[in-house]
């Protein structure tokens, strides 16, 4: 039950069925999905008081929330307006399969 609790908070389906599956393959504790959901939905929430997203423009910021929304996983867009570079961090190696599973590679 308790681990229901904690999975149904995450609002994107892709990064529920992510949990769901790290729970069966891992046999995760309550406590354990609890904290990982946590690391889910703080990394697709944008905090707009760290120095990192003050400066960044309001298209990348949003652009920024999209892509941690779909990958289910905080997402860093780094960009001087002419170039940058896009960093999707990853937990395990599951995890890297699952981004990789939504990016079709």
């Amino acid at each position: 039950m308790g681990h229901a609790r904690a999975i149904i908070n995450i609002e994107n389906p892709d990064s529920q069925l992510f949990i769901v599956k790290k729970v069966i393959a891992e046999d995760l504790s309550v406590r354990a999905v609890e904290s990982l959901a946590r690391e889910v939905a703080e990394g697709a929430k944008v905090k707009t008081e760290t120095p990192e997203t003050a400066s960044v423009p309001k298209e990348v910021h949003q652009l920024q929330s999209k892509l941690s929304s779909h990958f289910g996983t905080k997402v860093i867009i780094k960009s001087d307006g002419k170039k940058g570079d896009i960093r999707i961090p990853f937990l395990s190696v599951e995890d890297l399969n699952r981004i990789l599973d939504i990016l079709k590679l």
